[in-house]
């Protein structure tokens, strides 16, 4: 048996495996509802892609976005969305609101006039909430199939050693 070979096998494939196990973006659209305390609930819809996979979504990947209570339908509108983090479907607060206060908005709008934020009382809740993409290869059927590999290899290797 050649080991220079099967090292070499070895090598290509895992350089391989790790390339594949790349994952894609995920895309989401989501409906959300937000509230001001003794107000309305209101209604919105925002489209985005975790272009940087790191499972949250900021506000430079927001594809599309609309709030019913002032008409805010354009991305160029947006001034920051805080965070959604996309496994648990949290809407975190950390934007910049309409008074500058870091860590306090949902979302903002119109250069920081508009924003639903914790320090007036706005909260937001996901109605509906669809993720699209990001589909990976589970590592372990990766190894397996190196494995498969490497032993066919060695397998045919040897046989035309013989």
């Amino acid at each position: 048996m050649n080991t220079t070979f099967a090292k070499s096998l070895i090598a290509a494939l895992a350089v391989a495996a790790s390339s594949v196990a790349m994952a894609a973006p995920v895309s989401i659209q989501a409906d959300f509802t937000f509230t001001w305390p003794g107000d309305n609930v209101y209604t919105g819809h925002i489209g985005a892609t975790d272009s940087n996979n790191d499972g949250l979504i900021t506000k430079s990947e927001v594809t599309s976005i609309f709030e019913s209570l002032s008409n805010h339908n354009s991305i160029s509108q947006l001034y920051d969305i805080g965070t959604i983090d996309i496994a648990t479907k949290h809407w975190t607060a950390n934007g910049i609101s309409w008074n500058g206060y870091p860590n306090t908005a949902f979302m903002t709008f119109d250069n920081r006039s508009w924003s639903c934020t914790t320090y007036n009382g706005c909260s937001v809740t996901f109605t509906q909430f669809e993720t699209r993409g990001g589909n990976v290869p589970e590592p372990a059927s990766i190894a397996l199939l190196a494995v498969a590999l490497v032993g066919a290899g060695v397998a045919s290797r040897k046989r035309q050693v013989r």
